[in-house]
Parts: C-alpha cells; sequence; structure tokens
C-alpha cells in the first residue's frame, strides 16, 4: 500500500454521486481499523455511510500517522508538511470536483484544518477546489488547540509513554494555538457547518483523553456533543442506532442529500407546464414534488413567507410565450429574479431559473423585436434561452451548473448560465 491512499467504499454508479464524504483517521490508526469495533471489521461504518447516502462517494484515507511529526521539524514531515503532501493527493483522486464532507477522529481533525489553512493561505490554484468545495466537518474527539493540547499530549502518554509525537504535541502547542484560531475566525466565512463529539468514558478506568474543553472548534454554531464511549471507541460506532453514526448520517443528509422539488411556475399554466410537471412527478419519485402556480406579486409574497428555504430544490420554470407574460411586465421579472437572489445568496442550494415554452412561441417571442434590446440583454444574463421540452437530464446539468457557479461566486450577481 502507498504512504498515502484513498480506499473508496463500494456503492452505487458513480454518476449518481453528488457529494464526496472522506474519513480521515488520527494518530496510529488507518483508514479501516480506526473505523470498526476491534476484532469485528463487519461493522465498518464507512460502508452504512455509503448504503444510507447513496448520492456519495465514500473514502476513508489512510497515511503514516505513526510516523508524522505534529510539529515542524526538519529530519521528517510536519504535520504542515503532511497537509500539503494530502492535499495534492487528494486533489489527484478527483477530491475537489464536488462538494466535500470531512468526518475527522481525533489527531486528523487538527490534519484537516491544517489542509484548509494551507490551501486558503498559499493560493495555489490546483488546492482551491478542495477549499472552495468544503462544505462539512465532524470532528470525532479532536483535541483543539490552546492549554487542551498539552493536557491530550499528557493523557496520550500516560497511555502510550512519552513517545516523539506526544513530545511533539507539547512543543507544538504555539502553532497549533495559531491554527485553531484561524479556523474560528474562518469557518464562518469559507460558509462551512462545522460539528463535534467527545468521550466521556475514562481509557482503563482513568483517563478522559479529549474532554468537552478540549473538543471544542469554538465555531459559532456548533454545540460539541457528548457521547458514552471513551476516546478509542467514540470512533467506532456498533450499530446504526449509535449517536455519532446518525449525527454524521444526519449532517450528510442535511448538507448534500436530495431535497424536494419546489417547482414555482410563472407566470400562468400551459399546455407545456402540465407536460413539465407530469415529466418531473414521474422522475422525482424519491423526494415529492410541490408545484407553486402564481403571479409574481403572489410568488414575491410566499417567498417572503418561508416557503422559499433549503428545505427544497427551488426551480422558477418561466413561459415567456404565455399570452399573460407580456413584454411590458420584464422589469417587474427583473425585479423579481433579483429578489430572490438576494434571498438565496445564503442558502446551501441555490434557486435556479430556467425557461420553458412552446418552441415555436418562444422563438417568436425574443425574435419579434416586441423586447427592448436591454430587456433581452437582461433575460440573456440570467437564463439559458433554450426553448421548452427541456428533458430532466438537461435540468440537472442546469442545476449543476448553477451550483458551480454560485460555490464560485456567492454574491448575487448575473448570471453565466
Amino acid at each position: 500500500m502507498p504512504e498515502v491512499y484513498l480506499h473508496e467504499v463500494p456503492g452505487k454508479s458513480k454518476a449518481t454521486r453528488t457529494v464526496d464524504v472522506v474519513f480521515v483517521h488520527g494518530l496510529g490508526g488507518g483508514h479501516i481499523e480506526t473505523w470498526h469495533p476491534q476484532g469485528n471489521p463487519s461493522l465498518y461504518w464507512p460502508s452504512w455511510i455509503a448504503e444510507d447516502a447513496p448520492w456519495a462517494r465514500v473514502c476513508a484515507l489512510g497515511y503514516p500517522a505513526g510516523a508524522t511529526r505534529w510539529h515542524d521539524d526538519a529530519s521528517r514531515m510536519g504535520l504542515q508538511d503532511r497537509a500539503r503532501n494530502i492535499l495534492e493527493y487528494l486533489r489527484l483522486q478527483g477530491i475537489g470536483e464536488r462538494p466535500i464532507i470531512f468526518i475527522a477522529y481525533s489527531l486528523g481533525g487538527l490534519l484537516v484544518k491544517q489542509m484548509l489553512q494551507m490551501a486558503h493561505a498559499l493560493g495555489v490554484p490546483q488546492w482551491s477546489g478542495i477549499l472552495s468545495q468544503t462544505r462539512a466537518i465532524a470532528f470525532i474527539a479532536t483535541p483543539h488547540a490552546g492549554s487542551p493540547i498539552s493536557d491530550f499530549a499528557s493523557n496520550l502518554a500516560a497511555l502510550v509513554g512519552p513517545t516523539q509525537v506526544t513530545r511533539d504535541l507539547a512543543a507544538g502547542a504555539p502553532n497549533l494555538r495559531y491554527l485553531s484560531e484561524w479556523f474560528t475566525r474562518t469557518a464562518s466565512s469559507l460558509g462551512l457547518v462545522v460539528e463535534a463529539y467527545w468521550e466521556t468514558e475514562p481509557v482503563r478506568g482513568k483517563i478522559i483523553v479529549v474532554n468537552a474543553v478540549s473538543a471544542n472548534p469554538n465555531v459559532v454554531g456548533c454545540a460539541p456533543i457528548a457521547v458514552d464511549a471513551n476516546h478509542f471507541t467514540i470512533s467506532q460506532p456498533e450499530s446504526r442506532e449509535s449517536l455519532v453514526y446518525k449525527g454524521v448520517l444526519d449532517l450528510i443528509r442535511r448538507i448534500s442529500g436530495p431535497r424536494p422539488l419546489r417547482a414555482y411556475l410563472a407566470p400562468g399554466y400551459t399546455e407545456e407546464f402540465r407536460h413539465l410537471r407530469t415529466a418531473i412527478s414521474a422522475v422525482w419519485v424519491e423526494y415529492p414534488v410541490e408545484f407553486e402556480e402564481e403571479d409574481i406579486v403572489r410568488l414575491e409574497f410566499s417567498i417572503n413567507n418561508g416557503g422559499f428555504s433549503d428545505r427544497f430544490d427551488n426551480i422558477f420554470f418561466i413561459d415567456f410565450a404565455n399570452h399573460n407574460f407580456t413584454p411590458g411586465k420584464i422589469p417587474d421579472l427583473l425585479n423579481f429574479i433579483e429578489h430572490v437572489r438576494e434571498r438565496g445568496r445564503s442558502m446551501a442550494r441555490k434557486p435556479l431559473f430556467v425557461a420553458y415554452s412552446n418552441p415555436q412561441e418562444l422563438d417568436k417571442f425574443f425574435s419579434s423585436g416586441a423586447l427592448r434590446a436591454s430587456e433581452a440583454r437582461d433575460l440573456n444574463r440570467y437564463f439559458k434561452l433554450a426553448p421548452g421540452g427541456s428533458s430532466l437530464a438537461e435540468l440537472q446539468e442546469l442545476r449543476r451548473r448553477a451550483e458551480e457557479e454560485w460555490a464560485t461566486r456567492p454574491k448575487s450577481s448575473p448570471s453565466r448560465l
């Protein structure tokens, strides 16, 4: 096995995957043994994730954690060099091409933070995808910096003896404090969702390796959760009913799972829309489809009152050729689009606008000269003006492109779709 290794857990077809879930082990662990109870490899919970979140590509990272120094030293790869090493390796494995969720155990959490800090500080173009695509991190018994690092080193030394690693941790506390401060300051601006778990049971009846203070990454919105486990068993849930397993699966679903589709039809309800509704309902079978058919004023009222949220995929279908939608209403439409985009700026799943109509009528509408040049230009800033009959595959491709656009340009400015 190479020094760094990415084990991909078998799952469904790669064509259906929309997120990468990467498990990162800690000191002395491995990509397999860290994640199942000792002596019981059949309870390997990354495999459960692959089954219960079939839209995810689930991978377990392996690296020589026994040899890695957690403090810089020219004679051996330190934490910063290991972070660069793994950043490049993950990039070459295609990590960073779609959203990422890291599941990090113990010192693996420090490695993940160091990877993101390196990608952020150095500005290496090849690593920007991993930084921008990281959506969430679940820290499992990770000792964050400051005095808890020294406590962690002392606790660990009591269990395994005064190894080089425990000396590195104590000596490297200032570097790790900086890393922790950077993460606390930067996590929100990166749009990260952060969760943390800590053990409540001692090892050998006397040592809590990572306590509640140490396990807290000090990120707004993260409340560390206590678990009935010790430092070694907390990463090895024995069933799908485990708090850690259910919590991590819920995180993956919230961040990346398929959502019910809310299709907004504005304005009118033509025969084309009936066909569209039938087609979407027939294919979108795993989750329900809700249709809102209103004029723009009433849709704006609905959006302002809670229907428009991250609980749904929000797609707006605009029928330009509808007899109720005249060129004179274009300014109202453009104002409405700006309003929706402003409201959607903080949402993980951004709203998408699709022009949909009878092909002949749509061609006639845009070639008739009824539109002012400025209106036609503005509409082209927001829509892919492919005349109607769009298949669901085409709509899914539009959504993928919209997600890419919003990930790289979160400020609401004209669409390039």
